[in-house]
């Protein structure tokens, strides 16, 4: 099993030119010897620009790689800073999220509250079709797309220059090269992405190449390495966290999925012994019923019917007898 998570943030770069997490071709990763994508296309009609997304490729190994016992699951939270005010300035902002490769944008005063912001969040990404939902949390704003797909946010103000709280909107980030991201100073723009945690399994042990991705991209290797993976089982099971939920949860379906392959195997041999059985019955009756004509004679239907045959043969030969004798008594009349 192998888990990656990665992330990236640009103090005031726009999101499509964030490196580590946007190409400017397809990229692809070769897990357990095939090749599949690990970028998605970026929305607004772009063909250029790719966003590194491992829901994506969660997609891609569960449709391309399931007939070699492949599983994946991916999954992206954000939790925000405290959350206080979109700006320090009062002004109206222009939110755009993107989500895999949907996209949807509002505008909102720079005061807004977190409940109006989060229903405002809800209704667009509804309306979009994204796979985002906020909440929150303490005081806190929390996006999840529940298929991992990854999250950018992209914050504009109207006019005005001031400390932009990109940190509230997304952060957490686990990936200990790029930090926590914090707030964009005396700037009009700014600009952030997670990318979501991936987990890929198999009863095998199997190899990850990330090619052209680079590591910085995808964050960091908790579980096994780039070269190959670690052997877990239903004793490694730990939800005392949820990093340690996601692999555990992984790691019950794969431990299903291969009980009920043995299951299925197990059943189809049952049924070519019972066929073999069923076939070997039939002609052990046959059998039977032949040796029972043989063995099970009616001996007084046969004695009676003997008899019978006898008395015809003995009265037969009298006839014959008697036939024989009345030519020489005419011969000794003649004489």
């Amino acid at each position: 099993m192998i888990k990656t998570s990665g992330n990236k943030v640009a103090a005031s770069d726009v999101l499509t030119s964030l490196t580590d997490v946007v190409f400017g071709t397809n990229q692809t990763i070769t897990v357990g010897g095939r090749v599949i994508d690990a970028t998605i296309q970026n929305v607004n009609g772009s063909t250029t620009n790719y966003i590194l997304d491992a829901g994506y490729m969660a997609e891609q190994i569960n449709s391309n790689l399931s007939d070699i016992g492949f599983k994946a699951k991916a999954i992206n939270v954000s939790i925000g800073e405290k959350y206080t005010a979109i700006a320090d300035v009062s002004d109206t902002a222009t939110l755009t999220f993107y989500v895999g490769d949907k996209s949807f944008s509002f505008t909102a005063e720079t005061t807004i509250s977190l409940d109006e912001l989060v229903e405002k969040i809800n209704r667009e990404a509804a309306t979009a079709g994204a796979d985002l939902t906020a909440s929150t949390d303490a005081g806190r704003l929390v996006l999840t797309s529940s298929k991992g797909y990854t999250i950018g946010v992209e914050i504009s103000l109207a006019s005005a220059t001031g400390t932009i709280n990109i940190n509230q909107i997304v952060n957490d980030l686990e990936n200990a090269s790029a930090g926590t991201i914090q707030s964009q100073t005396s700037a009009t723009t700014a600009s952030a992405v997670k990318v979501g945690d991936l987990y890929i399994a198999n009863d095998k042990n199997f190899t990850l190449d990330l090619g052209s991705v680079t590591n910085t991209a995808l964050g960091n290797f908790e579980i096994g390495s780039t070269t190959g993976s670690q052997f877990k089982n239903l004793y490694s099971i730990n939800v005392t966290s949820n990093e340690g939920a996601e692999a555990s949860m992984l790691i019950a379906e794969v431990a299903l999925r291969k009980v009920d392959t043995i299951r299925a195997q197990i059943g189809a041999t049952m049924n070519n012994l019972q066929s073999i059985f069923d076939s070997q019955k039939v002609a052990y009756d046959n059998t039977k019923e032949a040796e029972s004509v043989i063995r099970n004679t009616d001996y007084a239907k046969e004695m009676a019917e003997f008899t019978t045959y006898q008395i015809r043969m003995q009265a037969t030969v009298a006839m014959l007898a008697q036939a024989n004798t009345q030519p020489q008594l005419v011969l000794q009349l003649l004489r």
